[in-house]
């Protein structure tokens, strides 16, 4: 088993963040890093990148509610999953998440523009036609729940919503 230690995959976002996400549980974290072997970095420096295009757009475009002065993040609440832990979760296993994939949320804003972003993101770039390659969907917010934002590096472009 090789070792891999936490560093950054690009300016915003690390391995650890892609790793671990924040919505994952406790043994998820523990599948993931018993089997890392499995991890392709260069693919999640691909997908960090990604992540980096979409934070610098939405900070073109949308400025904090809560703190003006820092930007708009992205937080990794679900990223790499290895592929026991999509079989333990009755997944199929042929998703996006084991090669490189990540859903996120806004952060350093209210759960009102969080949502307004997120449906923005979705209008700008759902298109099969412009804006994004690979895989691209969201989770509609509702009044009482948060929603997310999907990209994955696919070489085919989809789209849907959860």
């Amino acid at each position: 088993m090789r070792t891999i230690k936490n560093y950054n995959l690009s300016p915003h976002f690390s391995l650890y963040e892609f790793i671990e996400g924040t919505f994952m549980s406790k043994k998820g974290h523990e599948m993931n890093w018993k089997y890392i072997d499995e991890c392709d970095v260069e693919k999640l420096k691909q997908m960090a990148q990604r992540l980096e295009f979409l934070r610098d757009d939405i900070n073109r475009n949308f400025k904090s509610d809560i703190d003006p002065t820092k930007s708009i993040g992205l937080q990794i609440t679900s990223g790499w999953r290895c592929l026991a832990w999509e079989l333990f979760r009755n997944r199929s296993g042929e998703g996006q998440h084991p090669i490189a994939a990540a859903d996120v949320i806004p952060t350093n804003v209210s759960k009102e523009l969080s949502d307004e972003i997120i449906l923005w993101v979705h209008d700008k770039y759902n298109s099969r036609l412009r804006g994004w390659e690979g895989g691209f969907a969201i989770k509609r917010p509702t009044p009482s729940t948060t929603g997310f934002i999907h990209v994955d590096i696919r070489k085919e472009n989809a789209r849907w919503e959860y």
